[in-house]
């Protein structure tokens, strides 16, 4: 949550500056980024799995699971500061995540390493590179099995928001301290963190719903680059 909202907090900061240019400025408030994400009919309920004696590590307790290559999630944190925002993924790991700002929306595209930031009403994006800490891109919040250590052992079997899920304590990536975390049995994405009592919770919508055109820029979009300004 800390990571995503420096990156908006730059972009913030970086729409500013240029906002003579007529670039747009971000989006402030709690819940920016709903309109990206229209009420749809919700997810099939997920069907409690026999548990037996527990999986000996989480990557056997996840084995079989469906898969997730889209979906809307909304992150709250302890403080309930909400971010609400479209996430495409690929074997399991987050590439794009769109998010609503004023005037039009973000994108965070984390196989180009680089952040857009479009104004819908003059059809130009704002483009620069996202820092790189330790040799890893700074992007959105950990929410996949895969982008964790797999190897750990499951420690419960619980429901979060009445999808169940396994518990396990890992290290989450780019952080040395343990973190406990719910993984949904269905696909194994993150619904719960716990770390020194901060609670982060994570809801999911429209999963496999969402087009790959979503997360490209419209068709004679003018993209202006400003490469010199690190994120």
């Amino acid at each position: 949550m800390d990571k995503l909202r420096n990156v908006l907090i730059a972009a913030l900061a970086l729409a500013l500056v240029v906002g003579t240019a007529g670039c747009p400025r971000m989006g402030q408030g709690e819940g920016v980024g709903t309109e990206l994400i229209p009420p749809t009919p919700p997810v099939p309920p997920i069907v409690e799995q026999p548990t037996g004696e527990m999986p000996a590590s989480l990557a056997q307790a996840l084995k079989g699971r469906q898969v997730c290559s889209s979906c809307g999630m909304a992150m709250t944190n302890a403080a309930g500061d909400k971010m609400v925002y479209l996430v495409q993924l690929t074997d399991g790991k987050p590439v794009r995540m769109k998010l609503q700002v004023e005037k039009g929306w973000m994108l965070i595209d984390l196989q180009e390493d680089c952040l857009y930031i479009y104004d819908t009403a003059k059809n130009v994006a704002l483009k620069a590179p996202l820092e790189k800490k330790g040799g890893q891109t700074e992007g959105p919040p950990s929410m996949s099995a895969e982008e964790f250590s797999q190897e750990v052992p499951v420690l419960a079997s619980e429901a979060i928001d009445g999808a169940p899920c396994w518990v396990v304590e890992t290290v989450q990536p780019g952080e040395t301290e343990k973190t406990k975390v719910w993984f949904d049995k269905q696909y194994g994405l993150v619904r719960q963190t716990r770390k020194q009592e901060a609670t982060v919770s994570f809801a999911y919508t429209r999963i496999n719903e969402i087009g790959e055109d979503e997360f490209k820029l419209p068709l004679g979009a003018e993209v202006v680059d400003v490469g010199d300004i690190k994120l």
